[in-house]
């Protein structure tokens, strides 16, 4: 689809509404203010054994998730995941003034990122259930990785197809990009997108084995003593539509810009050059038509591994140069953890909240800065600001890289 097709319209696309549930809260407003007031969402898990593992801190949900209204049409209870999706979409679809019934949905899509989608959360409740009925082979066929989209698509009729995004950590953030380019070529006149995991056995101990958890129980992105990630679980949807040059109806963003790119480097370390990761960067840039010293946030990967947060550096000095050295770059991973699949789309979306509200939002727990990470991190408070652009970064597994331009519509609510 080349630039010059679907006359009348702009490249960008439409934020209409969000829906965020995360170790902050059930809904965006209390991410939001959970971001402001520097609020640290990880703690002890206790939804499962963790007592061998590296860690035994993360990003887990207090709050019971509930069986949203979207879920009544279901005859069976849902996976956590699959429940995390439809909170977060039932609080998207209410804000963008959509209403099962009243909206038809019928050119509408849906594209998620996950990295295991509802299989794992759900795996305990299906693995009774198949013992109660003497062993029969039905948890594949019922719990498949498109699981919880499919749901969403049953609940609210969506006709427009349903895609799942798996490129591990940046798996939120491709879907948002291959959503506007399902808007652009005009197949579908509605996306639904976003990103979502639940906290499980298997991705909090995996990680544990890799060393790549944090032992001191807290998430230092940036710090001189940072020691490693540590999980989290969440789900982040966007309701997005195209957006037309003379388009005055109201919206909270315009996605404006997507940059891919892939280090080949190495399946789980990141090129330490950041060349792979600055190319995303720059290509999103480039897409969307805008210098670097148009970027008022960097909403970064910020893992809070020794590795990726320098690279992350590095990529960032490469694309921004002597803008660099003032350019707000904030983790908010160091609040909620690292959601996984959800991450791209959860910090897209915070990002968001954080620009109409007027802040930035902070990398807590900073305390020694890395002079090999010498950047304004936005230390531990939020700061108020006037953000019209901002960059969302996510860096994944095998060398996947995502970058997302994002520009306000205009409208500061402090």
């Amino acid at each position: 689809m080349s630039r010059t097709e679907l006359p009348g319209r702009r490249r960008s696309v439409a934020v209409r509404g969000v829906g965020v549930v995360s170790a902050l809260g059930m809904d965006s407003q209390s991410m939001c203010q959970g971001l402001r007031h520097g609020l640290n969402g990880v703690g002890p898990i206790d939804a499962f054994d963790c007592r061998e593992f590296r860690s035994q801190y993360g990003g887990q949900i207090r709050d019971e998730i509930p069986a949203p209204a979207l879920a009544a049409g279901f005859r069976r209870p849902l996976d956590r995941a699959t429940r995390m999706v439809l909170c977060a979409a039932e609080e998207a679809l209410e804000m963008a003034g959509l209403s099962e019934g009243t909206t038809s949905f019928d050119r509408t899509a849906i594209v998620l990122g996950t990295c295991s989608g509802g299989f794992l959360s759900g795996y305990r409740y299906y693995r009774e259930r198949s013992r109660r009925r003497r062993g029969r082979a039905s948890l594949l066929l019922e719990l498949p990785m498109q699981a919880s989209a499919a749901a969403l698509a049953h609940a609210i009729g969506s006709r427009g197809g349903i895609h799942v995004v798996s490129n591990a950590c940046a798996s939120g953030a491709i879907a948002i990009a291959r959503a506007r380019e399902l808007l652009l070529s005009g197949r579908v006149d509605r996306v639904i997108a976003g990103g979502f995991d639940a906290l499980t056995p298997l991705n909090a101990g995996g990680f544990g084995a890799m060393r790549n958890s944090s032992k001191l129980n807290r998430i230092r992105p940036f710090d001189l003593r940072r020691d490693g990630l540590l999980l989290g679980e969440a789900a982040a949807v966007l309701i997005l539509d195209r957006e037309d040059e003379v388009d005055a109806s109201p919206h909270l963003a315009s996605v404006v810009g997507t940059g891919i790119s892939s280090d080949t480097y190495h399946i789980t370390a990141p090129d330490p050059t950041g060349s792979g990761a600055a190319r995303a960067i720059e290509l999103a840039l480039e897409d969307a038509g805008v210098s670097p010293e148009e970027i008022d946030y960097f909403n970064a990967h910020g893992t809070g591994t020794r590795h990726n947060d320098r690279t992350e550096t590095n990529a960032i000095k490469r694309v921004f140069g002597d803008h660099a050295r003032t350019l707000p770059v904030s983790s908010t991973k160091s609040q909620i953890g690292h959601t996984l699949g959800a991450a791209g789309a959860i910090e897209v979306v915070a990002s968001i909240l954080a620009m109409r509200a007027g802040f930035l939002p902070p990398t807590i727990n900073y305390e020694v800065p890395d002079p090999k990470c010498d950047l304004d991190c936005v230390p531990n408070l939020a700061r108020d600001a006037t953000i019209r652009r901002f960059v969302s970064n996510s860096l994944g597994f095998g060398g996947t890289n995502c970058s997302i331009v994002v520009e306000s519509s205009g409208i500061v609510s402090r």
